[in-house]
């Protein structure tokens, strides 16, 4: 392995994928060659998703030669996909050293996410994630991060797909506040016009809580979105769940995000996974309305307000729509017996109404309001 490899700096001047566009520019300028020859390259690889330099037909064959022969192609080979019911795809590669890092193609709603892998294993070790027991083994390149992406890509568009992934977010293997060199580099050829034209709102980062790195974001030059993985309420909880807030604690993440909001004006995603048993009670037992699964942990089921009997979540909608149909029932009880007692008062008052018909009325009105009530069990 190259030490500028483990630097995470790329693999120096011969990686093709790590290139920005003003370098291919410049290389080209070196070379003798016309600067549209930039766009062109950039346009086979970013666009047609084309990296056999002997395939970019509109280069001239000494081109094509001297490409081959001084600019590698480090592109990851897939090992294994797996697909599952939802169809949310998982792929495992391996890059030129032999190292292999996964990522996850998304499929929501007629959009798709890649989540991308920025480093090989992960220095954090937090206790509730796979990558974290793997320990740390090197960053990743911006070409081998693009090439994630890449790869993806052309798998779906030789699929059939009409278009290719609408949105990229750096939350695979690794912590990318950590090996945020490659990161950004990747990021401003993901979104460069003349190379992949990635729009900023479809590009985020999501770490553990790094602070210097989030302060550091607050000044990239591209808006990308930000989210924040947090997973408990307390430091306690938190240093147990995820050491790094034992050096970064929830004082100091809180005060980073403010910096971040003052400086972008930029919303912050914050990421929860619920643990069973584990973070969730502290949670339920703050929220406005909380609920829990009939299988969940006694602590959990304790601190909820709604306990769902079956395992489907569609019963909060359920419970939602009744609720939303009792409160309109009430208000209109309220406006009926605020109506009757405006007019029926007045006039039993002035003796315009005899005491049995009064009393019949208010009768009458507790029949109508029950009535009316008992739509709510519909």
């Amino acid at each position: 392995m190259r030490e500028v490899e483990r630097d995470g700096m790329g693999t120096g001047g011969n990686d093709a994928l790590s290139l920005s566009y003003e370098e291919w520019r410049g290389r080209m300028a070196e070379w003798g060659e016309p600067g549209f020859r930039a766009d062109q390259i950039c346009g086979w690889l970013y666009g047609r998703k084309v990296f056999n330099y002997h395939e970019m037909s509109n280069l001239s064959k000494s081109l094509r030669e001297r490409l081959s022969g001084s600019l590698l192609m480090p592109l990851p080979v897939l090992i294994r996909e797996q697909e599952s019911r939802d169809g949310t795809r998982k792929y495992l590669w391996q890059m030129t050293d032999g190292e292999r890092v996964e990522s996850v193609l998304l499929n929501h709603g007629g959009h798709t996410t890649a989540c991308i892998s920025s480093q090989v294993g992960c220095p954090l070790a937090c206790t509730f994630c796979a990558t974290g027991s793997l320990g740390f083994t090197r960053n990743l390149t911006p070409g081998e991060i693009l090439g994630q992406f890449l790869m993806m890509e052309r798998r779906r568009l030789d699929a059939g797909a009409e278009q290719g992934i609408n949105n990229i977010v750096f939350m695979g293997m690794g912590e990318p506040l950590l090996n945020a060199d490659s990161v950004f580099g990747s990021i401003r050829m993901l979104n460069h016009p003349k190379m992949r034209g990635l729009g900023a709102r479809h590009i985020t980062i999501s770490t553990s809580g790094v602070a210097q790195g989030i302060v550091d974001l607050a000044d990239f030059e591209i808006p990308i979105r930000l989210s924040v993985s947090l997973h408990a309420p307390n430091d306690a909880l938190r240093s147990r769940l995820m050491p790094i807030n034992r050096s970064c604690p929830l004082s100091r993440l809180v005060e980073a995000l403010h910096i971040y909001r003052r400086r972008t004006g930029e919303r912050v995603t914050i990421e929860y996974a619920l643990i069973d048993g584990v973070n969730d009670a502290p949670v339920l037992s703050r929220a406005d309305v909380s609920v829990s699964l009939a299988s969940a942990a006694p602590l959990a089921q304790h601190h909820a307000d709604i306990l769902l009997l079956s395992e489907r979540l569609d019963g909060l909608l359920a419970a939602r729509d009744a609720a939303r149909r009792a409160l309109r029932i009430v208000h209109q009880n309220l406006i009926f017996s605020c109506l009757y007692n405006v007019l029926a008062i007045p006039l039993a008052a002035v003796g315009l109404v005899p005491p049995w018909l009064a009393g019949l009325g208010m009768a009458g009105s507790s029949l109508v309001v029950v009535l009316n009530a008992l739509r709510a069990a519909r």
